[in-house]
């Protein structure tokens, strides 16, 4: 569908992404795994959608998924919703799934220093809920790798 698009077209879909974009958002500070699962997907499907489209700038793609005016709040509820993910005791599969959404928000993107969603990554800290899936035994041996990968992401980024 999105491919189908020309650039006017998916931003003339801004608003309808915007509020999709937020009520995944939303979706997630419900507690269900399967939903959460597919508000995982659905996020990662939408982002890379969207930001494969040649819309210029990032901030016009930040501006078609989130919207400039409730970017920062909604973005901070996205990171806290993840942090909660990943240091709770939830399935691995919605750990992975949330690990999975971080490192496409950060490689999405040619030049990681490019990405203007790594901004709002950047102002809440996800060391604490990277940390803690690596040192978690039950949980290292399956997402440690994934978590060590975003951690050498991020910290490529501005450098």
């Amino acid at each position: 569908l999105f491919s189908k698009l020309s650039s006017n077209e998916l931003i003339q879909l801004k608003s309808s992404i915007n509020k999709l974009f937020r009520k995944c958002v939303d979706g997630l500070k419900e507690e269900h795994n399967i939903k959460s699962l597919n508000i995982l997907m659905t996020l990662s499907c939408l982002l890379r959608c969207v930001w494969r489209r040649d819309l210029g700038e990032g901030f016009r793609a930040v501006d078609v998924l989130v919207g400039f005016d409730e970017a920062e709040q909604i973005m901070s509820n996205l990171i806290e919703q993840i942090h909660k993910i990943l240091i709770s005791n939830q399935l691995q599969e919605l750990k992975y799934y949330a690990l999975l959404f971080l490192k496409i928000l950060t490689s999405v993107s040619d030049n990681i220093s490019q990405n203007t969603m790594v901004e709002y990554l950047m102002l809440h800290s996800l060391w604490f809920s990277l940390c803690k899936v690596i040192v978690t035994p039950s949980v290292r041996s399956s997402l440690g790798s994934h978590s060590l990968s975003l951690l050498a992401l991020l910290l490529n980024y501005r450098k």
